[in-house]
């Protein structure tokens, strides 16, 4: 076995003097070992049981074909529209669930707790961390406490809320996904109305133009009773039918997106399909015992042995004793 000197250098002990320097000095690798085992207990004990939420859901995206006669009107006009809504996304929703914004909201909502209270979860938060956490900082455990996923092939998204105490996480995931709803709620609302302004303005002007288109065919008409025996009169009846026909359409398809945004705007329907209702175990997350007792009692074994073997006096003398015999030996 090698050990270090004072002077740096390292010489080998044989085995018999390793055992024997073992057996001197066992009271300081057990001493070593029952601290790290002490140590690992009670990190143990003072580390608080946490309880996951889990939850899985689908925001409900809007159906293209309601959309498709203002999307024409407004192909028609020519503003190009893109095909797919980022904010309709699934990941948008994940990243929307640990915003400031939903958490802010989230932090003065009551929940229940073990005790069979209902307290504010920035009241909670206070009673786990300390009276005097601002409001920034608590956000941020919040947003610490708060995990989202989507699954790639389904668009799943999943929440996962992590605190000390089990109601107060089903609490918590319950006010996340009321927000999500809330918002998504609100902001179709906010489209539709958006929406139902610009076509009832669009209404009114298709409804004057088709009032005006069929004034002048009522009076092209009134004049041109015989209009098979002209080919200007037919040039000009093929013309005034072809904008009939387009004021119509135009009047048709503004009406139909006006009725479909006044239903949109008054619906009040969940806009969240809830996969996975939220849940969590009762016994709670594991604290990890393995790793922090095992750690650190075999850390406390390793310093015990360094200790042990560390080169003092009398370790120099011993080994420069061993060192001498081993060059007789060897000049023998």
């Amino acid at each position: 076995m090698t050990v270090p000197l004072i002077d740096g250098s390292a010489t080998t002990l044989p085995w018999s003097s390793v055992s024997a320097r073992l057996r001197a000095r066992w009271g300081r690798v057990v001493l070593c070992a029952v601290l790290g085992l002490g140590a690992g207990l009670t990190w143990w004990v003072l580390t608080p049981r946490t309880y996951t939420a889990n939850s899985r859901f689908v925001p409900q995206v809007r159906r293209t074909s309601q959309s498709q006669p203002l999307t024409g009107l407004v192909a028609q006009l020519g503003i190009n529209v893109p095909g797919g809504d980022a904010m309709q996304s699934p990941q948008f929703y994940a990243d929307l669930a640990t915003s400031r914004e939903v958490l802010r909201a989230v932090l003065t909502t009551r929940v229940p707790v073990a005790t069979g209270d209902s307290v504010p979860v920035m009241d909670l938060i206070r009673r786990w961390k300390k009276p005097t956490i601002s409001a920034d900082d608590a956000l941020q455990y919040l947003g610490d406490a708060v995990t989202t996923g989507v699954a790639p092939k389904t668009g799943v998204v999943g929440v996962q809320v992590t605190l000390r105490d089990r109601k107060a996480a089903i609490g918590v995931l319950d006010a996340i996904l009321d927000e999500l709803d809330r918002y998504n709620r609100d902001r179709r609302r906010s489209q539709s109305s958006a929406e139902r302004k610009f076509t009832e303005e669009r209404l009114v002007e298709s409804r004057a133009a088709l009032r005006a288109t069929e004034d002048r065919m009522m009076a092209f008409l009134q004049r041109n009773r015989e209009v098979g025996t002209s080919a200007s009169a037919r040039f000009e009846r093929d013309r005034l039918d072809r904008d009939l026909l387009e004021q119509q359409q135009l009047y048709t398809t503004m009406s139909q997106a006006n009725q479909q945004s006044r239903i949109e705007e008054v619906r009040d329907t969940p806009l969240l399909t809830i996969v996975e209702s939220p849940d969590a175990r009762e016994r709670g997350n594991s604290r990890g015992f393995i790793p922090r007792v095992g750690v650190l009692s075999m850390t406390g074994v390793l310093l015990g042995l360094g200790l042990a073997f560390w080169p003092g006096a009398s370790t120099a003398g011993s080994v420069a004793g061993a060192t001498d015999a081993r060059r007789r030996r060897d000049a023998a």
